[in-house]
């Protein structure tokens, strides 16, 4: 005789587990999902330096509105004044929370910064700290000397953090930088980079290190970078051309090349990237065009 009792006790028995399961890989921090994130930098020209058709409070609009149109997850953003620090987080607050530093001052607030912009909804930022490309990283240090004026100089640093994605639980690590235009300088501490990776990322999650890197592919400071890291863009021929110098014609790019990077390590290859030469009324958004890559986490 077929006891229904039993039968019923069992199939509710393996009907909550299953329902415990689910319930637990649903949870925040408990998804075996993929999380799929878009990593990106941009740089948006020292907001006091130009005038008419490429003066800031004229091409404000484009470049809020090309921030958008790019759809970061997270990015990197390098020259921006302290009163562009507010009028980014104006624009754009209602979408994304930042951090910022600027390498002029040793306590990181001030003018002439860069930041770390991110998706407030899914993203929680778990630490971040500042560095100096220098023989001490954690004092301000003039370490970008200008080559035809030694007297002349500019102070280039490096910001990083620690992001966990709300839903997930998937930590990821990232480093934002602007480097020197010194050439020998920049070679000379581009160990750094990877010294603060190593001591900030010590679990070994999947990083990002982007920005604008003042040096061509070709470049010493990247025979570093790629011995740690890989570059999104390695694959691609010809090199994107990612600084344009306000010029919209095309032709007017055979000198420039490629200087915005996103390097990664720990994760698989991005499945694109894109250097964005979209024009917004025929006119340049920045003197750079902005950069992303889509990138899935799976651990």
């Amino acid at each position: 005789m077929i006891n229904l009792n039993t039968h019923l006790k069992k199939g509710v028995l393996i009907f909550g587990v299953f329902f415990l399961a689910l319930s637990f890989l649903l949870l925040p921090g408990c998804s075996a999902r993929p999380v799929k994130v878009r990593i990106g930098s941009y740089n948006l020209r020292m907001q006091q330096l130009d005038k008419g058709d490429n003066a800031w409070e004229v091409r404000r609009a484009r470049v809020m509105t090309s921030i958008r149109e790019n759809d970061f997850d997270v990015f990197g953003v390098q020259e921006l004044t302290d009163w562009v620090q507010a009028e980014l987080l104006e624009d754009l607050g209602d979408t994304y929370a930042a951090v910022f530093f600027s390498p002029y001052s040793q306590d990181g607030v001030g003018d002439k910064a860069q930041g770390i912009l991110y998706r407030k909804d899914r993203f929680k930022l778990l630490e971040y700290h500042y560095f100096w490309p220098a023989d001490d990283p954690f004092v301000m240090t003039k370490n970008d000397h200008h080559v035809n004026n030694p007297a002349k100089s500019y102070i280039r640093g490096g910001i990083c953090a620690l992001f966990k994605d709300k839903r997930s639980g998937k930590k990821f690590f990232f480093i934002n930088t602007h480097s020197a235009l010194n050439h020998e300088e920049h070679a000379k501490y581009a160990h750094v980079y990877v010294d603060m990776e190593k001591k900030f990322n010590p679990k070994g999650l999947p990083s990002f290190f982007v920005g604008d890197l003042n040096a061509r592919p070709n470049h010493p400071s990247h025979e570093v970078f790629r011995a740690w890291w890989s570059d999104s863009a390695e694959n691609l021929e010809p090199r994107p051309v990612t600084f344009n110098g306000f010029k919209t014609d095309p032709s007017l790019w055979g000198n420039y090349s490629q200087i915005d990077f996103i390097y990664y390590r720990n994760i698989d290859a991005p499945e694109q990237f894109t250097c964005n030469q979209k024009m917004y009324d025929g006119l340049c958004a920045s003197d750079h065009f902005p950069i992303w890559a889509d990138f899935v986490i799976k651990k």
